[in-house]
This record gives C-alpha cells, sequence and structure tokens, in this order.
C-alpha cells in the first residue's frame, strides 16, 4: 500500500471532515466567525466610547463588556443576514442563466429568434427570483451538495485506492457523503423540535 504524502494527508482529512459534516462546518464556522468579528468590534468600539466620556475603574469596564455583546449579538445577526443574501444571490444568478436557456430553448423549438423583449425579461426575472427564494429556503441543502462535492474531490485525490476508479469512487463518496449530511442534519433538527412531554392532562 503506498504511503500518502503530507499534503495528502491534509486533503484526505479535509475531504473526510467535509464529506461528515460540511454543513456543520460551514453553519457554526459562520456564526464563530460572525460572533468573533462583532465582539472584537465591540470591544474596540467600548474602549474608544470609554476614552470619550472619560470612564474609568469598574465604569470603563461595564460599557466595554456591554458593547462587546453587544457587538457579539449583533455580529451573528449580521453574519445570518450576509449568508443569506450570499445564498440569493447565488440562486438569482443560477436562475437568470436558466431564464435565459429556457427562452432560448423555446425561441429555437418554434423557429423565432431568440431576443431580450418584455415577455423574455419577464421569463427570466421571475425564473431568477423564484431560484433565488428556493436557495434561501434549501440553502442547508445546497451546502450539503456543496460540501460534499467538494470532499468527494478531495478524498479521490487524497487516497490512491480511490484514485484507481476515480469517477466510480468519486459517484459513491459524493452520494453517500449527501446521504450521511441529509440523515444528520435531519437528526438535528428533528432533536432540536421535540413537542413537550404529555402530562396526563
Amino acid at each position: 500500500m503506498p504511503v500518502q504524502t503530507h499534503v495528502e494527508v491534509l486533503v484526505t482529512i479535509a475531504g473526510a471532515a467535509l464529506c461528515l459534516g460540511g454543513w456543520l462546518i460551514f453553519y457554526f464556522g459562520s456564526r464563530l466567525v460572525g460572533l468573533g468579528l462583532g465582539l472584537g468590534l465591540g470591544f474596540v468600539f467600548g474602549g474608544l466610547l470609554s476614552l470619550l466620556l472619560e470612564l474609568k475603574g469598574t465604569h470603563q469596564d461595564a460599557v466595554v463588556l456591554a458593547c462587546s455583546i453587544v457587538g457579539a449579538f449583533g455580529g451573528l445577526l449580521l453574519i445570518r443576514v450576509v449568508s443569506s443574501f450570499v445564498f440569493f444571490l447565488m440562486g438569482f444568478l443560477f436562475g437568470s442563466l436558466i431564464g435565459r436557456v429556457g427562452a432560448a430553448a423555446w425561441a429555437a423549438s418554434h423557429g423565432a429568434e431568440f431576443a431580450y423583449d418584455s415577455t423574455t425579461i419577464t421569463v427570466i426575472l421571475v425564473s431568477a427570483t423564484l431560484v433565488a427564494l428556493l436557495a434561501v429556503w434549501l440553502q442547508k441543502y445546497v451546502m450539503i451538495v456543496i460540501t460534499s462535492f467538494v470532499g468527494a474531490n478531495f478524498l479521490v485525490s487524497g487516497v490512491a485506492y480511490l484514485r484507481q476508479m476515480p469517477l466510480a469512487a468519486f459517484i459513491a463518496v459524493f452520494v453517500l457523503a449527501m446521504l450521511w449530511q441529509v440523515v444528520l442534519v435531519t437528526s438535528l433538527v428533528k432533536g432540536g423540535r421535540r413537542p413537550p412531554a404529555d402530562d396526563g392532562t
């Protein structure tokens, strides 16, 4: 059995992590980034505010602490808005492409020349908006597909045995990773929404 190089080991670890819990890494990682940035900005703002108000001692500490907490909470909310906006934008672009291809195919099937008239623009905008909203609604599953795809590529690249049959290995790892992550996400969602216990009344 060939010995893996350091790069192949790192690629294999990254691929396994993405396949086993890519969505969780994205979810908690993005939240931690927002929390950390908000906390840092709140701390700096609190320090500057204390200097402007000439606060010292306990009062200064209280202001810095309060600003840090508010900043962390604001950063957490902001990162959620930003991530939703990114998914909306990606969906809008992809939906525009679908609408454009669909309109061109319809024109070709009817022997007409494709043109950006009012009907075509309306079709593209409707398609783009619907796909964008769908991308925001299903963003966890979009991330599952993306992280499973990238993780499967990494695993096939990092494991010599899988490289012997790259296409079959990629498809197998990709499908298994998606199924595993869907089951993982579903179990987590159900676990967080348990119905209240029956009190017998």
